[in-house]
């Protein structure tokens, strides 16, 4: 990590262990106040993570909502692939939406659905099957785990 290109600027890394992916994931403040989150994957993830960082660098563009794109390479004397973006604070929806009432909820979606439009007006392909497959299943499986949203209806 200390190979990536400013790494004597981070004064604070904070391991984060949230989310769906195999990446590790950091919490990373810099000497000048800014926030980042920083990933990191095996660099025999690395033609898969630089199309990720190029479709996010796409989705900037159109104005979705998400950690902006920063900078992408190769660390860890060879070992790993970086990618560093913007801090976005926010909470997982997973752990906010049984709060919210059901208009709440819905209006979440409807958002969620705004963005995706983004995505897709950004992106001139569909999703694989194979990741409809995989996302599908994670959602799935949490609803099955943490129970249906609609379990705090008005």
């Amino acid at each position: 990590m200390k190979d990536i290109p400013n790494f004597d600027q981070f004064v604070k890394v904070e391991e984060i262990n949230k989310g769906w992916s195999k990446d590790k994931k950091y919490y990373v403040e810099t000497k000048d106040q800014e926030r980042l989150l920083l990933r990191i994957s095996a660099v025999s993830e690395y033609d898969e993570k630089k199309k990720e960082f190029e479709i996010m660098k796409k989705l900037a563009t159109v104005g979705v909502n998400m950690s902006q794109p920063i900078a992408f390479g190769i660390c860890d004397d060879g070992k790993s692939v970086y990618q560093l973006l913007c801090w976005v604070d926010g909470e997982e929806a997973k752990e906010v939406l049984p709060s919210l009432s059901v208009k709440e909820q819905y209006d979440f979606g409807w958002e969620a659905g705004q963005m995706m439009l983004k995505m897709q007006k950004a992106e001139s392909y569909p999703a694989s099957l194979e990741w409809m497959k995989i996302y599908g299943d994670r959602v799935a499986k949490d609803i099955t785990e943490n129970g249906s949203c609609r379990e705090n209806e008005e």
